[in-house]
Order: C-alpha cells, then sequence, then structure tokens
C-alpha cells in the first residue's frame, strides 16, 4: 500500500499504476450481496411451513378443549 501511496504522491507519475478496477468490483459484488440478502428476505413462499402448520394445529387444539371445559 505504501508503494502505490509514493506512486499516487508523485505529480509525474503514470496514474494508470495507481487506479484500479478492484474497488469498482468489490462495490458492485456488495451491491449484489445485499439484493441477494434482500430477495431472501422479502419473498415467503406461498403456504404454512411444517412448523408453522403445526403451531396452528396446536393452537386449534387448545381453543376446542377450552371451549369443551366452559
Amino acid at each position: 500500500m505504501g508503494q502505490k501511496a509514493g506512486v499516487a504522491a508523485d505529480p509525474s507519475a503514470d496514474l494508470d499504476v495507481v487506479r484500479n478496477a478492484s474497488p469498482s468490483l468489490h462495490a458492485a459484488l456488495a451491491l449484489l450481496v445485499l439484493l441477494v440478502a434482500t430477495v431472501l428476505v422479502v419473498y415467503k413462499p406461498r403456504g404454512r411451513s411444517r412448523y408453522g402448520r403445526h403451531k396452528q394445529q396446536d393452537e386449534q387444539r387448545t381453543v376446542s378443549v377450552e371451549k369443551e371445559s366452559k
């Protein structure tokens, strides 16, 4: 990193040595990762999961038992 800083500080140096596509590439990949994460968070498959169906059945059983006991 120090060598690039020295080249960049030299006004007569060719700046093509210092310029690098890496920051642009990393920024584009970071945006892609954020986009994928957003899609995964927002996307919800239709219906309930196996866990959700089980919880719903348990709640229905609890409600029906409470109604029977009254």
